[in-house]
């Protein structure tokens, strides 16, 4: 199965004053090296703690902001060097689902003109006005809506119901690649799974390959075939879902694994308990990012940076030990 993505030497800095009357710039880094591809179908999940930089990369790759350095090759073309004409051409192959339903949907539209939006945009309106609302009627349906919610407004609807709206907007078009930040952390339990099991029957039925950003390790595992794990903007751990989860082997990943609740009589397999805030952004640490609060932590991590290395079949981690 070949590459859909490829992304190689990732990098973003987001520079801030350095006060009223300095002409000095502070950079928070968000991406610094990241590095991964993506097979056709697959999915790969990304996590990590808030401000660890997930978002960040979803948004380079749809060049919502503009990465300071690396490459994104999508179907073996580097996006990052596409002029804005070039880019549009295959932008309706890239989508995101965002976080929050109902602020990525326009308060002043009513949903049939949401999900036509796309249509215009891209010119495809020359179809005829019957294709186009057969189109918008197939969707409603396909995410579990059904055409009378087409007249309404996004302010009359639930939050499922909104984020079902925007999955169906973002496959309007028949991408190939999805981009799913947190797509279920603002609804209900019982609302997630209706959502969850949404995307992987509209994945299998359009053959999709999905980026999913999460910190939620449950319905990581549930979603991904591969997962990645990041900490200050590096990963710092990737491996397929089953094997990230049977042979946990960074410290950090380790400590996202002891922060799940458990049940009563529920043995933990770790209970690494992390002592200190994260450390900032704007001035990282030197060496490896994660030493200030690892329990295993050595003379060489406070000096050198580990390179992320294959350490079983498909199984990389960043770390000295």
């Amino acid at each position: 199965m070949s590459d859909l993505i490829q992304v190689q030497d990732l990098k973003k800095h987001f520079p801030i004053g350095g006060g009223l009357f300095s002409k000095s710039k502070i950079k928070v880094i968000a991406a610094d090296g990241v590095t991964f591809s993506i097979k056709r179908g697959e999915t790969l999940g990304l996590v990590g703690e808030s401000g660890c930089g997930k978002t960040t990369i979803g948004r380079l790759l749809t060049r919502v902001i503009n990465a300071d350095s690396g490459k994104v090759l999508f179907e073996g073309r580097d996006i990052l060097l596409m002029s804005e004409s070039e880019f549009r051409s295959i932008q309706k192959n890239i989508q995101m689902i965002f976080q929050d339903p109902q602020a990525s949907l326009n308060p002043r539209m009513t949903i049939k003109a949401i999900i036509k939006e796309p249509f215009l945009v891209h010119r495809m309106y020359n179809k005829g006005r019957g294709h186009i609302d057969g189109e918008i009627n197939r969707l409603i349906k396909g995410v579990g809506l059904s055409p009378e919610h087409l007249n309404r407004y996004p302010r009359e609807l639930s939050g499922g119901q909104q984020q079902r709206v925007g999955i169906c907007k973002a496959i309007a078009l028949n991408p190939k690649f999805l981009i799913l930040d947190e797509p279920t952390s603002s609804l209900d339990v019982s609302v997630q799974a209706q959502i969850l099991n949404t995307l992987k029957i509209i994945q299998r039925e359009m053959n999709l390959t999905y980026l999913f950003i999460s910190h939620d390790l449950s319905v990581i595992k549930h979603m991904s075939n591969r997962i990645g794990v990041m900490y200050l903007g590096h990963l710092v751990e990737m491996a397929p879902a089953d094997e990230l989860f049977e042979n946990i082997l960074h410290p950090y990943t380790q400590a996202l694994f002891s922060a799940i609740p458990t049940f009563r009589n529920e043995v933990r397999r770790f209970n690494l308990i992390l002592q200190g805030d994260v450390p900032s952004p704007l001035k990282p640490p030197e060496g490896c990012r994660f030493h200030p609060r690892c329990p295993q932590c050595r003379k060489v991590c406070e000096t050198e940076m580990p390179a992320l290395v294959e350490v079983a079949e498909h199984h990389f981690v960043r770390c000295h030990l």
